[in-house]
């Protein structure tokens, strides 16, 4: 039986362990507020690139010093290389594809020195012989991309007489394996070559699709438009009988289909057998008919329904043959009581 002394003994050493509890999580609570503070310094230098923070009372961690963002590599390797002997609508088609580039990789965001040189390892040797000796735009030379480009543009234009690509518009015909969509691309990139001004080329390339176009019902069309059309509506009009066109011959090739098919189920229904009416035989094989008689002429070795002879009517079948001889009776072929079955022998000779 326990007594008082042994009470207040375990009263005090549960004392003494709640006390011990309360000193750890005391110190747990320490812990989590430094690392609270960690935490917060290293999210001030990520953010601002800044330092790195000290560490907290009761021994907390020193955090060393973040370093800056690394920028991700720019590598135009994927881009085709822009060759020295580019021409205008070629330079145009490059240039769209480098601007592609500079927004998937965020150019804009890197520093001008890069930019260039991610534009000189777009070049191939002999457009960097160009850029360096014929524009004298040397490595150092403080240029945006675009600028350099710009300057390519205007080398290139220079070695050809724009007059030729004005002719070479006025004088384009869309031709016999040519589409309409092939014509008008091309249409296009001589209008560009061209440099024709922005006020009067929507009229000059509608005139230029109504007087190159091919087919000359839709050209009729056209002409027959009032107002003058716009260069868009007559690209719809000849796109539209274009795709008419196709269809109408998608429809016309389909019925000679069929009508071919006719024609070799009648070929094939004309090379039969006139014996039995089956498919022609195999080299070999023996006709159904070979040895039997016909139920309409008596004949041998074909059957009723490949006879040469005309039909006899039921009447004729069962009357003897007295006053009503069928169409086209021979002698010796009249009727029995046997009503279209093969006669006997005795129709060798004539029925009285």
């Amino acid at each position: 039986m326990s007594t008082a002394a042994d009470a207040l003994a375990a009263a005090n050493a549960a004392t003494a362990a709640a006390t011990t509890a309360t000193a750890r999580i005391d110190t747990m609570e320490t812990q989590l507020d430094n690392i609270a503070q960690q935490l917060q310094v290293l999210i001030a230098a990520a953010g601002g690139g800044g330092v790195g923070g000290g560490g907290g009372g009761g021994g907390g961690v020193v955090v060393p010093p973040i370093a800056a963002n690394q920028r991700r590599r720019i590598d135009p390797s994927g881009l085709e290389k822009l060759q020295g002997d580019v021409r205008l609508p070629q330079l145009r088609t490059w240039r769209n594809r480098w601007n592609d580039f500079c927004q998937l990789n965020q150019l804009a965001t890197y520093p001008a020195n890069e930019q260039t040189a991610a534009l000189r390892m777009a070049l191939d040797p002999s457009m960097q012989q160009v850029v360096e000796v014929a524009l004298n735009i040397l490595p150092t030379t403080h240029l945006t991309p675009d600028e350099i480009l710009d300057q390519i543009a205007d080398y290139v234009r220079a070695k050809r007489n724009i007059a030729l690509d004005r002719v070479a518009f006025e004088e384009y015909h869309q031709s016999n394996t040519e589409s309409f969509e092939d014509f008008y691309i091309r249409l296009r990139r001589l209008a560009d070559a061209a440099d024709l001004c922005a006020t009067c080329v929507d009229a000059r390339v509608a005139t230029r699709i109504m007087a190159g176009i091919r087919d000359t019902e839709t050209k009729r069309k056209l002409l027959a438009l009032t107002p003058f059309p716009s260069a868009q509506q007559a690209i719809n009009m000849c796109r539209s009988e274009e795709a008419a066109r196709m269809n109408e011959r998608s429809l016309s090739n389909q019925s000679s289909i069929n009508h071919v098919r006719q024609h070799q189920r009648n070929d094939a229904t004309a090379a039969s057998c006139g014996s039995c009416g089956h498919n022609n035989h195999r080299p070999g094989e023996a006709c159904p008919a070979t040895g039997k008689t016909c139920h309409n002429c008596g004949g041998s070795n074909h059957f009723s329904s490949r006879c040469p002879k005309p039909r006899r009517s039921s009447s004729t079948g069962q009357s003897g043959g007295g006053t009503g001889k069928s169409e086209g009776a021979q002698p010796g072929s009249g009727g029995s009581s046997t009503g279209g079955f093969p006669p006997g022998p005795r129709m060798n000779g004539k029925i009285g």
